[in-house]
């Protein structure tokens, strides 16, 4: 069953799953379009067309009898409308399949527009994203008309589940920190310790990426807690951290050499 959103209770953007096929977004608030915003469109983008510009013009040779709005003004603006709805977490907008023009807008007339999600699928080379393919359409004066529908596409991220644990061997330091946090006592000063000492030999290419955890594991291993009961007793552990830490990177260096 479709499920109805409105843009004064939802902002802004979403994630890819909290979107549904059959979801459909009304944009607010709508947007009147004045005659001094599209000469302004129109000049900026070079599409200085009388029937858009030319107020005598508009009003002598053409079948409406008065200057239109320039359509690429509307598709910009139903676009906009719809970034806190839509794409306001973007990662890009992928491109647009379709786009209709079904009738004018002229100066004064007020731009409304809405959004239906057409499909939601995930990116194969992305892992964590994938495509939202949407239909905007706009309508002007009333809702009852439409004048624009656009079919485009948009790239998204999934959201993080919250009750999604990582994985410790993937990220063996996770694993150590919260051992670290467990134990108490000195523990976290010698994780700390190991770590930036590690990571700096790691930059200043001592040692591979991978050898980090291993350092820090092996630091952790050997480290004999103290209460950290004072101040002294921190840095006494992070002192001694620091130089068993230094001590395996010697050991690593001495391996690669030979």
């Amino acid at each position: 069953m479709a499920r109805l959103f409105d843009a004064r209770e939802r902002r802004f953007g979403g994630y890819l799953d909290e979107y549904e096929p059959g979801d459909v977004f009304r944009h607010w608030p709508g947007k009147t379009i004045t005659e001094a915003e599209d000469h302004l469109f129109c000049m900026l983008t070079m599409a200085n067309s009388p029937i858009h510009i030319d107020r005598r013009y508009g009003e002598t040779e053409t079948e409406f009898g008065r200057n239109i709005v320039v359509g690429t003004f509307v598709y910009s603006l139903l676009l906009g409308m719809s970034v806190p709805d839509i794409s306001g977490r973007a990662i890009a907008n992928l491109g647009v399949s379709e786009l209709r023009h079904l009738a004018p807008l002229f100066h004064g007339d007020t731009l409304y527009g809405t959004t239906e999600v057409l499909e939601v699928r995930a990116s194969q080379p992305r892992p964590g994203q994938g495509v939202l393919t949407v239909r905007d359409t706009k309508f002007g004066k009333s809702r009852l008309v439409p004048v624009h529908p656009t079919t485009r596409e948009v790239l998204l991220r999934y959201a993080a589940r919250r009750d999604e644990q990582p994985d410790r061997e993937v990220f063996p330091c996770l694993e150590y920190a919260y051992r670290a946090a467990e134990a108490g006592g000195t523990f976290p000063a010698a994780l700390n310790a190991a770590n930036e000492v590690a990571v700096g030999a790691f930059l200043d290419e001592k040692i591979p990426f991978l050898r980090i955890p291993e350092i820090v594991e092996e630091v952790l291993s050997g480290h004999n807690p103290g209460r950290a009961e004072s101040l002294r007793e921190i840095q006494d552990a992070d002192t001694l951290a620091r130089r068993r830490a230094d001590e395996a990177i010697q050991g690593t260096r001495t391996q690669i050499q030979v």
